[in-house]
């Protein structure tokens, strides 16, 4: 499935709103930040790559990056990936940022040390970046995958919430109920102390499950099909696999029933050892987002204002 299109974002009109809100006051020169939360596979990165697409059909800029797991020890990895830091970046202040970060620029502080030395020089050269980038347009700056975000990342955005939320930046990251580092919480704490706002993104109704199906299909859902489909938890990556998957197999079980009714079938098609021929696929129970720190919905769409109160879901970049 396209991650962009408009099967994906099924069952989210309510979060698609308020998204749409947020990007027509960073037009206006507002900024703001939101963060999209809710299970793997439940549709982060779908609503993440809307808003990406809107904001480049305004004349906005996309600066897009992703925390990985196995690069927690990467000190401010998803920005660097975000703002293209190189060393050999034509832009001579990235290619120093990127420089600094990789020890190449020869300097070392004789108090602090160069680890921490390192890490609040390059936080600061970057949100000066971020700062440039916002006085030519509206800029949407998103970082995937938060949890796995490395302490000096978490620290620069933090930096960037306080220092930046009066400027056209729009800071959208997403990220799984858990695991939650105390990093990572005081950076939603941030977040809700400027306005931010909250997603809580949950599971899909039954009815939403079977509008992914038909879009899917381009048709209705054989009954066989739709039950199987019940299995998937109402979450919309399962049942697109599902559907892909077991379509055919589904199809064909519901021919060959109607044609036991008629009296003139020898059942479902079978398999090698005998059994219906069925592609595995992922197995029941929801997987709907528990409610988050400042409350909203445990099922379905929903937002909370914080001013009130390789992963499955995203399409790995190296694919």
């Amino acid at each position: 499935m396209d991650d962009t299109s408009s099967d994906s974002l099924v069952g989210r009109d309510a979060d698609l709103e308020i998204l749409g809100r947020l990007m027509t006051s960073l037009s206006g020169g507002q900024g703001s930040s939101v963060f999209v939360t809710g299970a793997a596979g439940i549709g982060k990165t779908s609503l993440v790559r809307w808003m990406g697409e809107v904001v480049r059909a305004g004349g906005g800029k996309v600066l897009a990056g992703a925390a990985h797991p196995f690069e927690r020890t990467r000190p401010l990895g998803p920005l660097t990936e975000a703002l293209d830091i190189r060393r050999r970046s034509t832009d001579p202040r990235r290619a120093a940022v990127a420089s600094l970060l990789s020890g190449d620029d020869g300097t070392r502080s004789q108090v602090t040390g160069p680890v921490t030395d390192v890490r609040y020089r390059g936080i600061e050269d970057i949100v000066d970046l971020l700062e440039t980038e916002s006085t030519d347009g509206p800029v949407l700056l998103v970082v995937e995958d938060l949890h796995w975000a490395d302490s000096s990342t978490l620290a620069a955005l933090r930096s960037v919430l306080h220092r930046l939320f009066r400027e056209p930046l729009l800071f959208v990251g997403s990220l799984r109920p858990s695991p939650r580092s105390a990093e990572l919480d005081q950076l939603l704490e941030e977040a809700r102390v400027h306005g931010g706002h909250l997603l809580h993104l949950g599971s899909l109704s039954s009815a939403e499950v079977q509008e992914v199906a038909r879009r899917q299909l381009g048709r209705e859902p054989e009954p066989a099909l739709a039950a199987e489909l019940a299995k998937a938890g109402g979450n919309p990556l399962w049942v697109v696999e599902m559907v892909r998957a077991l379509g055919p197999a589904a199809e064909r079980d519901d021919d060959a029933g109607r044609t036991d009714q008629d009296g003139g079938g020898e059942g479902a098609q079978t398999g090698p050892g005998g059994g219906n021929a069925r592609p595995r696929h992922a197995g029941g129970g929801g997987q709907g987002a528990a409610p988050g720190k400042w409350g909203g919905p445990a099922r379905g769409s929903g937002a909370g204002g914080m001013a009130a109160g390789a992963d499955p879901d995203r399409v790995d970049r190296r694919h």
